[in-house]
């Protein structure tokens, strides 16, 4: 099984040169990237219309919205202070393995499920806790251009963890598990091919673990 994990940041131009070169090198046969296919096809389309809140709601339920509306306006308003796209770097994953015409894999849990479970898991003290941390988390001083570092990565992993154990389990764990069952089986289909998976960086130590683990049964 060969994969290799590229983390990344997705508001970080840094980090799209760095995917785009690392794919053009020739070292790889399958990019597998971080998106399903609706979120594939948001990143890639010319029509920039809003879903309503009222749509989001009916589909994956008021926190769930809630969290998608917020998340998706935080990663515009960061990414517009530096002029670039949010998720620039998968977009020009995607990009890269169609000028070398390498497969290309969507390994992400589909948005919708992810959200649903959002709406589901949270407790109001939980969700009171999360609130207040975002606070905490501005006063925090880095360069949105640079990619974070593994210190800085596993610190806010964690500051998750412990400020609400359902958020790190519906955006981190329950995603981990499910990239590695889909790396997983793309080698079994694929056992010469040399993978390359392009994830957040947040996500990096723990699919690295179930996929060095013989013991966490991670298939589907």
């Amino acid at each position: 099984m060969s994969i290799t994990l590229l983390g990344t940041s997705h508001i970080s131009p840094k980090s799209a040169a760095r995917v785009h070169n690392e794919i053009l090198s020739g070292k790889y046969d399958v990019i597998a990237i971080e998106l399903d296919r609706a979120r594939l096809e948001q990143l890639f389309s010319q029509d920039k219309r809003k879903v309503s809140f009222f749509a989001l709601v009916r589909a994956v339920g008021v926190s769930g919205a809630v969290f998608a509306k917020l998340g998706h306006w935080v990663q515009q308003h960061l990414g517009g202070r530096i002029g670039i796209q949010p998720g620039e770097e998968m977009r020009q994953a995607v990009l890269a393995a169609s000028k070398k015409e390498l497969k290309l894999a969507l390994i992400d849990q589909p948005i919708h499920i992810t959200l649903r479970k959002f709406s589901t898991a949270f407790t109001l003290k939980e969700k009171i806790r999360v609130f207040l941390s975002v606070f905490r988390f501005k006063k925090l001083q880095f360069d949105l251009r640079a990619e974070p570092d593994e210190a800085f990565v596993t610190q806010a992993i964690e500051e998750m963890r412990k400020v609400s154990p359902a958020l790190y389990n519906v955006l981190v764990e329950d995603r981990n598990v499910y990239m590695v069952r889909k790396l997983k089986k793309l080698s079994e289909q694929l056992p010469e091919a040399r993978i390359l998976a392009v994830v957040g960086a947040g996500h990096v130590l723990g699919m690295t673990e179930y996929l060095n683990s013989s013991s966490q049964d991670t298939s589907a």
